[in-house]
C-alpha cells in the first residue's frame, strides 16, 4: 500500500490546523509548485472522507486553472467535483487581469476598483482581499455568530486557502512588502467562525531583499515550511532537488518560538506522486 504525501514527510493533517501558515521556499533554479500540488490533494481527501466541513480556496496568479486541474487528475482528485459539490472555489488572477485589460471586467455603469492598481500596474491587494472575501462568503455561507462556541474550535468550518506564488505579488519598494504582508494577515483573520490555513510559494532571484523576504515569511512567520533547492552536485537523474521540512511551534507569548528539528530528503517527481530519501 502506497502512503501519502504527508506520510512521506512524517506529517499528519494537523498541519491545516487555524492559523497554520504553510510555505514553500523555492531558492535557486528549481520549481517548488509540487508541495502546493500535493497539499491541495491531501486536503482534497480530507474534505472527501467528510470528517469535518473543509473548504478550499485556490488564488491563481502564476499557473491556469487548467493546469491544476491537470495535475489534480494525475494526483487522483477532481477540481470540478469539488467545484460542483461547493467545496471549492478559485479565484484567476490571470483571467481577471485579462477581463480587465479589455474591457470585460465592467459590467456595471458605477466605476469600481480592478484587479490591477491604476498608478503601479501590479496587483491591488485591496480588490484581491474583496474577492477573497466574496468567495469565502459563497463557500461557506455568511459569517456566524461565534460568541457561543468561541473556546471551541471543533465546530468551526476549516478553510484551506492556496495562495500560488506569493512573491509574484511583491513589488522591489518596501512599501509593498509591507502590503503584502498586510494582505496575508487580513487572509489569516478574514473569518473568526472559520479555521483558516494558508498555503503559499515564495521565492527569490539571489538578491538580498528577495532572500531577506523569503526568510521572514518561511522561518519567521510559517508554521511549516519546506524549503526546496537543487542538488549541490548538479543534475542527476534519480533525484530532483533536495527538500528540506522545518516545523515551528508557535509560542503565544513573550518567549522565542521553540523548533523542531528539521529533517531533509531527496525527492525524485513521478508521473503520479514523488519519492522522498531521507537524507
Amino acid at each position: 500500500m502506497s502512503i501519502s504525501f504527508l506520510q512521506s514527510l512524517e506529517l499528519t493533517k494537523e498541519i491545516f490546523q487555524n492559523k497554520s501558515l504553510l510555505v514553500v521556499y523555492q531558492n535557486g533554479q528549481v520549481d517548488g509548485s509540487f508541495v502546493l500540488q500535493f497539499l491541495a490533494s491531501e486536503f482534497s481527501r480530507i474534505s472527501g472522507t467528510g470528517e469535518c466541513d473543509a473548504k478550499m480556496l485556490l488564488i491563481l496568479n502564476r499557473q491556469s486553472s487548467c493546469h491544476w486541474s491537470t495535475i489534480a487528475s494525475k494526483l487522483g482528485w477532481s477540481i470540478t467535483v469539488m467545484k460542483e459539490r461547493g467545496q471549492m472555489s478559485i479565484i484567476d488572477t490571470l483571467q481577471l487581469t485579462y477581463n480587465f485589460l479589455t474591457g470585460k471586467e465592467n459590467n456595471s455603469s458605477q466605476p469600481s476598483p480592478g484587479i490591477l492598481d491604476n498608478q503601479t500596474g501590479i496587483i491591488n491587494l485591496e480588490f484581491l482581499l474583496a474577492k477573497c472575501s466574496e468567495e469565502v462568503t459563497k463557500l461557506c455561507g455568511i459569517e456566524a455568530n461565534t460568541t457561543t462556541s468561541s473556546n471551541s474550535t471543533n465546530c468551526k468550518k476549516t478553510l484551506f486557502i492556496i495562495l500560488e506564488d506569493f512573491s509574484s505579488l511583491v513589488d522591489c519598494a518596501y512599501e509593498s512588502d509591507k502590503n503584502a504582508l498586510e494582505f496575508l494577515r487580513s487572509l489569516r483573520i478574514l473569518r473568526r467562525d472559520l479555521n483558516i490555513c494558508i498555503g503559499t510559494l515564495v521565492y527569490s532571484d539571489y538578491d538580498y531583499s528577495g532572500k531577506y523576504f523569503c526568510n521572514l515569511i518561511s522561518q519567521s512567520l510559517a508554521t511549516t515550511s519546506f524549503h526546496i533547492t537543487p542538488l549541490k552536485t548538479g543534475f542527476s537523474s534519480e533525484v530532483n532537488g533536495v527538500l528540506t521540512l522545518s516545523e515551528h511551534e508557535r509560542v503565544f507569548s513573550d518567549e522565542c518560538r521553540s523548533r523542531r528539528p528539521s529533517r531533509g530528503y531527496h525527492y525524485k517527481l513521478l508521473d503520479r506522486g514523488v519519492k522522498f530519501t531521507p537524507l
